[in-house]
């Protein structure tokens, strides 16, 4: 990974220098919902670095947490701000470049082999220009029947798709959840991004590695992750995605 060593030493506490923080950007995130019928409610912050440098972590406190639900499941709760600290490489962005911090989510989780298994989830994501923060609120709800032994992200890639309406774009991702037991879990996501500054120009590939663990009531993490823009050959795989990406959403 890229600058893994200095990512994951913020992750840890551990000293950086002065000039590292100059772009760090503070957050808080609140999640609340229903998930198998039972009430889930959260809070967390962290700082994450708005030029993609690798500064990135967080923390979450389940105060409830619903049986038979891990948050691995859902990629760890923290994506719906994450693309803010990725690198934007070859003239992509990230999400901090087209929202500077504001912007709304929809997003939809199902999971391969688990065809009953569907979390619908809202956010909304405001950044306070006097306090130089950022919060977001999550509303989840839905049904997880999976395993529940999720000890971290192997894998996460997302494929950004501009859409004709001003300030909106889509996202079709992927996450490969590791098992205690040494199996996989394969999660997809679909989301509609919108209310931001600017519109995506060209589609974008993302890729991100996250060091995270969760101890039954907090979830620590940090992450690093880069985009670029796809490049023209590979028009017709976006073609084809955005078409696989309209009928979910309908």
């Amino acid at each position: 990974m890229r600058d893994q060593t200095r990512w994951v030493a913020v992750a840890l506490g551990l000293g950086v220098s002065s000039s590292a923080w100059a772009q760090a950007l503070n957050f808080t995130v609140e999640f609340d919902g229903m998930i198998n019928g039972e009430p889930l409610l959260a809070t967390g912050s962290g700082s994450m670095d708005r030029r993609g440098q690798g500064n990135n972590f967080g923390e979450i406190d389940f105060e409830d947490l619903p049986g038979g639900f891990d948050p691995f499941a859902v990629d760890t709760l923290l994506t719906n701000i994450c693309p803010n600290g990725f690198r934007a490489e070859g003239g992509s962005d990230n999400l901090w470049d087209l929202a500077g911090g504001s912007y709304g989510i929809e997003r939809t989780f199902q999971w391969i082999g688990l065809p009953g298994s569907t979390i619908s989830a809202t956010a909304l994501v405001e950044f306070d220009e006097e306090l130089q923060t950022v919060h977001s609120s999550m509303h989840l709800t839905g049904n997880y029947d999976g395993p529940t032994d999720l000890l971290g992200i192997e894998s996460y890639s997302v494929l950004w798709l501009p859409s004709s309406a001003e300030g909106e774009m889509f996202e079709a991702g992927t996450a490969v959840v590791r098992r205690a037991n040494g199996e996989q879990l394969l999660v997809q996501f679909a989301t509609r991004y919108f209310g931001m500054d600017h519109g995506l120009s060209a589609p974008q590939f993302g890729v991100a590695e996250f060091d995270a663990t969760f101890d039954g009531r907090t979830l620590t993490m940090g992450w690093d992750g880069y985009f670029e823009v796809v490049p023209a050959p590979a028009s017709l795989t976006v073609l084809l995605a955005a078409g696989l990406l309209g009928r979910r959403r309908r």
